[in-house]
């Protein structure tokens, strides 16, 4: 019977008796995503936030495997998401400045002429791109 087991290759152990078992999860992806996190809020003016944020996420979120998440993980799941969403409100605001500076659009005429065009002064139109152009 004991032949059976050691010919049959359905029941070879491939690990073998000297493979300790390891749980599904690591440490190393908990670490990697805490150290993520740190430099996704601090490369976040640079535009690397959301990308190593989102890494991070993903990072943290595998290292948890099927048991309970790793301290190092939670904290790292925190500084990426908030790196991620710094780096969002950044290239955002970049965006908006940007846009701002191309146009030079002195945006309190443009609420004048809205609110002139409102009333039903169709005038108004000259006053305000005298001013851009």
């Amino acid at each position: 019977m004991n032949d059976y087991y050691n010919s049959n290759p359905q029941s070879y152990d491939y690990n073998g008796p000297d493979v300790p078992y390891h749980p599904p999860g690591s440490p190393a992806m908990a670490t990697a995503a805490l150290v993520l996190g740190i430099c996704s809020i601090l490369f976040s003016l640079t535009g690397l936030g959301l990308i190593l944020g989102a890494i991070g996420i993903v990072l943290a979120l595998l290292s948890r495997g099927k048991g309970q998440m790793n301290t190092s993980a939670k904290v790292g799941l925190g500084l990426s998401a908030g790196g991620a969403v710094l780096g969002v409100i950044i290239m955002l605001g970049s965006l908006l400045f940007i846009t701002h500076s191309i146009t030079k659009t002195d945006w309190d005429d443009f609420s004048d002429y809205v609110y002139e065009y409102d009333a039903g002064d169709q005038d108004g139109t000259e006053n305000f791109f005298s001013g851009i152009l």
